[in-house]
């Protein structure tokens, strides 16, 4: 049985870019804002923020920094996402069978 392709994508793919907005944007959620929102205690108390905020709080800096990355490459004109170009089919571009005169 054939799988399709899901129309969500619409046959796109990362640009270098993308791929490099990527690494950035999973370096602040990784590095930058969970390592210090997970170490981080209360002063008075020395308790720890609630799950659900350590959670959300390096998601949402993760999401921030991908909406500015790509409002800035957008701005400079770098595409994020591109579509592949296809070859073509029908055999029109093959040294072998063009004509050399």
């Amino acid at each position: 049985m054939t799988e399709l392709e899901p129309d969500d994508n619409n046959g796109e793919q990362s640009s270098v870019a993308g791929c490099l907005l990527m690494l950035v944007c999973l370096a602040v959620i990784g590095g930058g804002v969970a390592l210090y929102v997970v170490t981080w205690r209360d002063a008075d108390s020395g308790r720890p923020l609630p799950r659900t905020v350590a959670i959300l709080i390096p998601l949402l800096a993760g999401g921030l920094c991908y909406g500015i990355g790509t409002t800035i490459l957008r701005i400079l004109g770098l595409p994020v996402y591109v579509k592949p170009e296809k070859e073509s089919s029908d055999g029109s571009q093959d040294p072998e069978t063009t004509d050399a005169r």
